[in-house]
């Protein structure tokens, strides 16, 4: 072997370990926490035929969670929201109306590290939560009541608290509404009733996803976030 080579060699061999851990720690080092932009249209179902002549009636409502230390969301949809033209129709279309419209800032981390969004509507009839998380793929949990405002034979109807379990906070819902009388005679109420959306479910990034229940829906659409927003 030629006198330069030998000494090319015994000068960079020491340097290759090093090099191929500095490429391990690298390939394995965690990422920059992704950040998404959550958006949702929360809106109630005016067509009572769609629930199937469903009596709804409960004689308890399971109380929501995690209120306290929920954050709040930004009302409205984001500058470049791919939800803004199913809020026109909404908007426009008397079979619907829009309970709520919000969007937020969420860090893709962990259930156990993050923080749910409160949703709740200027008029209290709608309250709950939102958690968006992510582990190799990204959830939503999804925890909502509904207690529509209803006037129960001629009068309105007295609102009933429904406490918040551990947080100090509660749920005001009507004594009545007119899609929770279970009697035969109109404008007889039977007690409160809270219309509930519980659920989980894995979502995919840049899609559409819709949350149903007879009573009331949820749109909601995560967008990764490329740059600053």
């Amino acid at each position: 072997m030629r006198p330069f080579l030998s000494a090319l060699l015994v000068t960079l061999l020491p340097l290759v370990p090093s090099v191929a851990l500095a490429a391990a720690q690298s390939a394995s080092a965690p990422g920059p926490t992704p950040i998404y932009q959550v958006n949702v249209i929360v809106f109630r179902n005016l067509m009572p035929w769609l629930d199937g002549n469903e009596q709804w009636a409960q004689e308890k409502a399971a109380p929501l969670r995690g209120l306290r230390h929920a954050i709040l969301p930004v009302t409205g949809l984001s500058r470049t929201s791919p939800l803004a033209p199913a809020l026109a129709r909404l908007s426009s279309n008397p079979d619907y109306k829009v309970l709520l419209v919000a969007n937020w800032l969420q860090p893709g981390v962990a259930y156990q590290q993050v923080t749910p969004t409160r949703i709740e509507d200027a008029s209290g009839d709608l309250d709950g939560t939102i958690t968006v998380y992510k582990l190799l793929y990204l959830h939503a949990n999804i925890d909502l009541a509904f207690a529509p405002h209803a006037t129960v034979a001629g009068t309105p109807a007295e609102p009933v608290a429904i406490p918040a379990a551990g947080d100090g906070a509660a749920l005001t819902v009507p004594a009545g509404d007119n899609g929770t009388n279970t009697s035969n005679a109109p404008g007889v109420a039977t007690g409160p009733v809270v219309y509930r959306m519980i659920e989980h479910r894995r979502i995919g990034a840049e899609e559409v996803e819709y949350f149903d229940h007879p009573k009331f829906g949820v749109l909601l659409e995560v967008t990764r976030l490329t740059t600053a927003p």
